[in-house]
């Protein structure tokens, strides 16, 4: 019986435990004074570590750091398929040609580029803030070979077969980094799900706000380099409309310097130019080209494929390390062809890259911009028709096709009103009873009455 009691006693206890919470066991008390010294020494230690308040407010903000890191200050997002500005910024990486060689136009840096690429190394492509993926592209354009054989048919059948055959792997090659430029991303990279548009190169050449400050800042900076472009042969020989007819209706304001941006060096510069330097250097602005210097070396770069030309190949008494006096052909190439110098690519040069809509459908860049400027021509001169006053013009002015001369020529912006004639007193007091006399009439047809004053 005492062992059962026992037995019974301690089923009670512990059933109590359990249902009302009380603490268990004088056994498992003890071990309680251990456990509370050893979580409050480290919390004395550290007290005693902290010498003054700047110490403890040092090390609070210590460990308050990390946690402003996790959200740093965000720039422009990775993705971001619609903007023309970053496409071009992914385009400028593909600029150097030390880092990326000519590519058939498949897999050339455009395609590349409106698939968030970039390029990192020569020949290698990444895709900076997505995924991180690395391709490196290792194939050359097709070259077309041209060879005069002498041996004999089957000899030369048998040259033919190897180029098909290599022709044959560089497609395939092709064919397979084509895919790449999709597929190369990772499974969750948004350049993997969507990319630009096939228009995202286009130049918003037509907009005044835009080409009109890019206009000038390009002939002002060949200006600077004027005296390379004195002796320089350019082509296409003529435009239309011609610089000439450009400079001489068109308004100052688009090609003068800014009014905030004064320059004293380039104002020199730009008075010692002569006009046949101002038209060469305005006929290469209106091509997308703009004057640099670097290390002393005059160059012109464009600012949309980034190819840049060297001016000193293009001067008169430059001689290359193999010239001959008979080639016609070295002699062709002193021309500066101010078209097919940009870059295959290039707006341009390239109508299928400008993606122009309207009526400058199938026009390239150049050619967009020089309708925008015969257009605006026009509208100036139909505008200056009304607002010239005064005599007509002198033999120094420069007459324009419409007779408005250098002199009266006007921004868009100002349109000024037709003088009146002056009216002596009379006529204006007898012009003012008139108006007074209608006003009568006017107020008894339309029943008007004179209002009655107010009450006192």
């Amino acid at each position: 019986m005492p062992e059962a009691l026992a037995t019974t006693k301690r089923k009670f206890h512990k059933l109590l435990d359990s249902r009302f919470g009380s603490p268990s066991a004088p056994a498992a008390t003890p071990p309680r004074p251990v456990s509370q010294g050893t979580i409050s020494e480290p919390a004395t230690k550290r007290i005693r570590s902290s010498g003054s308040t700047t110490s403890l407010a040092a090390s609070l903000r210590s460990k308050t750091l990390p946690k402003t890191s996790i959200n740093p200050i965000r720039g422009e997002p990775n993705f971001a398929p619609w903007s023309h500005d970053a496409f071009i910024k992914r385009l400028r990486s593909f600029g150097p040609v030390t880092s990326w060689h000519p590519k058939p136009d498949a897999v050339n840096e455009v395609e590349w580029a409106k698939r968030g690429w970039w390029c990192v190394d020569t020949n290698t492509v990444a895709c900076k803030g997505g995924c991180q993926r690395r391709l490196v592209v290792k194939v050359e354009p097709i070259a077309k070979r041209h060879r005069v054989q002498t041996e004999e048919e089957d000899q030369e059948q048998e040259e033919e077969d190897e180029d098909d055959n290599q022709e044959d792997l560089e497609r395939a090659l092709v064919d397979k980094y084509k895919e790449l430029i999709v597929e190369g991303h990772s499974d969750d990279c948004l350049w993997r799900k969507a990319g630009c548009k096939d228009d995202i190169y286009r130049l918003p050449i037509v907009k005044s706000t835009v080409w009109q400050p890019e206009l000038r800042t390009r002939y002002q900076s060949l200006l600077n380099i004027a005296p390379s472009l004195a002796n320089l042969t350019l082509q296409p020989a003529e435009l239309d409309p011609s610089p000439d007819k450009i400079l001489a209706n068109l308004p100052t304001a688009p090609l003068d310097k800014s009014e905030d941006k004064p320059d004293e060096n380039d104002a020199s510069e730009d008075t010692d130019a002569t006009e046949e330097t101002k038209q060469k250097a305005l006929k290469i602005a209106l091509c997308g080209w703009q004057g640099s210097t670097e290390s002393s070396t005059q160059l012109l770069a464009c600012e949309a494929c980034f190819q840049r030309i060297g001016l000193w190949m293009y001067q008169p008494d430059y001689k290359p390390h193999r010239f001959d006096d008979d080639d016609e052909d070295e002699q062709e190439d002193r021309y500066l062809d101010l078209i097919q110098l940009h870059r295959e690519h290039c707006p341009w040069r390239n109508p299928a890259t400008q993606a122009a809509t309207g009526n400058y459908t199938g026009k390239s860049a150049h050619g967009i911009l020089l309708d925008v400027l015969d257009r605006y021509i026009d509208e100036q001169r139909r505008r200056s028709r009304g607002t010239i006053q005064g005599p007509t013009a002198t033999g120094d002015e420069v007459e324009s096709d419409a007779g408005a001369t250098d002199d009266g020529r006007e921004s868009l912006a100002v349109e000024t009103m037709p003088s009146m004639p002056e009216l002596s007193r009379a006529e204006t007091e007898k012009h003012d009873k008139e108006r007074l006399s209608k006003l009568r009439r006017l107020k008894t047809v339309l029943g008007f009455k004179k209002r009655a004053p107010p009450a006192v």
